[in-house]
């Protein structure tokens, strides 16, 4: 097994997770809002280490981190990242690690040369979390955002990226942003797994061949009427709680049904609850907040639950739907990233990611992209999140050998 990452390499990231974990650390786990301090805070990390190794860093017109070797190339490039958010209270490795490996392979083309031009990119806004709406920043830089409706208490996405320095304006005539400075020929995301079939394989590195696309009502709300739990006969009620009881109990015996017949489908209610300020235990409560999320590779999945969806319009406020389709990976990249973890020697194991990704909004604009998975103890988006640093120098290696295997397949 020959390898091309040496322990200075590993000294580095290991350096970076470590102070950038230690500064956005919560009471609990890590987090790192989008367009907040914390994600600034990783953001302006990774830049002056990319700095200090003499490479050009700089911010794109949607405020996310752009590394190149000398300058933009003038012809198409190989651009490698992932994103610097987190969810609230969640883990250090999600999207950091992939911005650390882009930054770990730029040094080392710098220092050996590379076949095909690289760029890094550090994406801001990719966890739906903060503003009800994934990858902002990957699709802020091609032409592809929507702004949406500031949350409930009065938060406002605009207004957050514009305080960072974005071109808002010029993201809302969905100029494509990041091609000011960078044509872009195929997009590279290594990312940790966000569940457990690499631990159970007792694989350290898979190849991604899907992504799951995901309809979600992010502020959703089942109606009712307020009264006395009490003086109330149940047969007059209208009941907000048991309305969403009955609403996903249905929604549930439809995702059943699709499963029993061999096709992709999960889903998540991820926010529950009524309204403390106006609820009580001796209260009816005639309203029930919350969020819905459904994932599948499979596109007339995702129709069919739409229109299950619907059918509760009686009383279900769903607040808008954001849809992101399903993504192909490009074969090509998969066979590369194949063929160069057989040259190392790394075990590997091709798999489809129930999560989403930022390229996912690079291969539904075109661009030919490909993902690179890492084994992690203990899930995603929580505090517990358990990469080993051997698996993570695997999973650079086999992403560094596949960008070099560039145009030999």
């Amino acid at each position: 097994m020959t390898m091309r990452f040496d322990a200075t390499s590993r000294d580095l990231a290991e350096r970076l997770f470590r102070s950038i974990g230690a500064g956005t650390r919560g009471s609990r786990g890590i987090t790192r809002p989008s367009y907040g301090n914390g994600e600034s805070f990783a953001l302006h990390g990774i830049r002056l280490e990319a700095i200090a190794h003499g490479l050009v860093a700089e911010t794109d017109r949607a405020g996310n981190l752009i590394m190149t070797i000398d300058g933009a190339p003038k012809e198409p490039v190989v651009l490698v990242g992932s994103h610097l958010d987190s969810v609230p209270e969640g883990g250090n490795y999600d999207g950091l690690a992939g911005v650390i490996a882009a930054l770990l392979v730029l040094i080392e083309a710098k220092k050996r040369g590379s076949v095909a031009p690289i760029a890094g990119i550090g994406f801001r806004g990719e966890e739906s979390a903060w503003f009800g709406t994934p990858y902002v920043g990957s699709r802020a830089a091609l032409g592809l955002l929507e702004f949406p409706a500031p949350r409930p208490d009065g938060t406002s996405l605009k207004e957050a990226m514009r305080a960072v320095g974005a071109d808002v304006d010029a993201i809302e005539k969905k100029e494509r942003l990041l091609f000011d400075t960078l044509d872009v020929g195929e997009f590279w995301e290594l990312h940790i797994e966000q569940g457990p079939v690499l631990v159970d394989v007792e694989i350290p590195v898979g190849v991604v061949d899907a992504i799951r696309g995901n309809v979600r009502a992010p502020s959703a709300r089942v109606l009712g009427k307020a009264g006395h739990s009490g003086t109330t006969p149940h047969a007059g009620r209208e009941d907000a709680v048991l309305r969403f009881a009955q609403m996903l109990t249905g929604m549930d015996e439809d995702r059943a049904w699709v499963h029993e017949r061999g096709r992709d489908v999960t889903l998540t209610c991820g926010i529950v609850g009524t309204v403390p300020g106006k609820h009580a235990m001796t209260t009816i409560a005639d309203e029930v907040r919350f969020s819905m999320d459904v994932r599948s590779v499979d596109p007339d999945v995702l129709d069919f639950m739409v229109t299950s969806l619907r059918e509760w319009n009686e009383y279900v406020d769903w607040g808008g739907f954001v849809r992101t389709p399903p993504a192909e990976m490009s074969p090509e990249m998969i066979a590369r990233a194949i063929a160069a973890a057989d040259r190392l020697g790394v075990p590997y194991f091709k798999m489809p990611s129930g999560a989403g990704h930022d390229a996912a909004t690079f291969a539904g604009a075109g661009i030919s992209s490909g993902m690179i998975f890492v084994r992690n103890e203990n899930g995603s988006h929580n505090p517990d999140e358990m990469m080993d640093m051997d698996d993570f120098m695997l999973g650079v290696e086999v992403l560094y050998e596949a960008i070099q295997r560039r145009g030999s397949q």
